[in-house]
């Protein structure tokens, strides 16, 4: 079973917002279906977080990833 865009794309960004040393994180990411909607909602997600996470961080937000 296929897993839906949203729920991959907010596992990403709970990794991405991890508070970690960022030269120590690293996300992969594998489509073996090679979904358009699976790459478009990952490339919207990884622009979100270039903004989210350092805001986040600045302010203290708890939780930095939705559920």
């Amino acid at each position: 079973m296929k897993e839906p865009p949203l729920v991959t794309a907010n596992t990403v960004l709970s990794i991405l917002a991890v508070d970690y040393p960022v030269e120590k994180v690293s996300c992969y990411v594998s489509d073996d279906g090679a979904a358009m909607l699976t790459f478009d909602s990952l490339s919207e997600t990884s622009e979100f977080a270039r903004k989210w996470v350092p805001f986040c961080k600045k302010y203290n937000i708890e939780p930095r990833a939705p559920e």
